[in-house]
């Protein structure tokens, strides 16, 4: 299990670097007005979508791929965790596991940072979707 810890948190430490690096680009690309005229959208429209495949969907798809790697495992954790306390009640706490604890929340913080750059990348390809076709 420790192995599978430190695992996950070295993916979810390079994705945390990457989510740091890119996010102000990711919304200094979301505050980019949509230009009235068609022709004055080709710039707007080639930076949000170089932010877009270049920074948003690399990002969520590295974050959605380590939440959904450890998920299982998590998932069986819990299930474990549930079993036993429905059987022992209170007393299930003399077999409480750090390391299984922290893996699940090394898990939850990549599902989080997943969720949130889905959110961003969907924000900007709708930003995207507009500047060039919006009329």
């Amino acid at each position: 299990m420790s192995d599978l810890l430190s695992a996950a948190s070295l993916l979810l430490a390079v994705v945390s670097v990457l989510y740091g690096l890119w996010y102000p680009e990711i919304t200094s690309a979301l505050k980019e007005e949509v230009p009235e005229f068609t022709e004055d959208r080709i710039k707007p429209h080639q930076r949000v979508s170089s932010v877009f495949f270049g920074r948003a969907v690399p990002l969520s798809l590295a974050a959605s791929t380590l939440a959904l790697l450890f998920l299982p495992d998590t998932f069986q954790i819990f299930l474990k965790s549930l079993n036993a306390y429905s059987h022992y009640g209170i007393k299930t706490i003399s077999q409480y596991d750090a390391v299984q604890t922290a893996f699940c929340t090394v898990v939850v913080f990549s599902a989080s940072i997943a969720v949130h750059a889905i959110i961003l990348a969907c924000k900007l390809g709708w930003l995207r979707h507009r500047l060039r076709y919006s009329k």
